[in-house]
C-alpha cells in the first residue's frame, strides 16, 4: 500500500472561537521543521516555526475516510510531540484543524475513545 495515493492535506488555524464540529486521533508518522514559505489563511505573514506533520489517523468523526493527514501548524501548538506521539485534532470542517492536543501515553483504545469524547479544543 502506497501511503502517497491516500495523502490527505488539511490546513491549520487559530480556533478564534470557532466550534469544533470534528474531531480526530493521529499517531504522528513523520514530524519535521517545515519551510518558511509556507501560508496559513490566519495569518498575515508567515507561520511562526512551522512544523510539517505527517499523521496516520487511527480514529474520526468525519464521513470520509482519510488515512494519512498531512499538515502544517506552529511548532508551540505541538510542545514535546515527536515520531510515534498520539494528538487529538479538532476541526471546524473537513479540512482545517484549529486546536491540538496531546494524548496520554500507553492508553486503550476503549481510553482514548473516552478522552477523545471529554477533550475540549483550547
Amino acid at each position: 500500500m502506497s501511503f502517497l495515493k491516500n495523502d490527505t492535506i488539511i490546513n491549520w488555524e487559530w480556533p478564534a472561537n470557532r466550534i469544533v464540529k470534528h474531531k480526530m486521533i493521529v499517531e504522528v508518522v513523520d514530524l519535521r521543521a517545515a519551510d518558511k514559505w509556507i501560508k496559513s489563511p490566519s495569518f498575515a505573514a508567515d507561520i511562526p516555526d512551522p512544523m510539517s506533520l505527517k499523521g496516520k489517523v487511527l480514529k474520526s468523526n468525519l464521513a470520509s475516510q482519510i488515512e494519512i493527514i498531512k499538515l502544517v501548524l506552529p511548532k508551540v501548538e505541538l510542545g514535546d510531540v515527536s515520531k510515534g506521539s498520539k494528538l487529538a485534532l479538532g476541526m471546524i470542517n473537513n479540512s482545517t484543524v484549529v486546536c491540538v492536543g496531546v494524548l496520554p501515553l500507553n492508553f486503550s483504545s476503549i481510553e482514548e475513545d473516552a478522552w477523545l469524547e471529554q477533550w475540549e479544543c483550547k
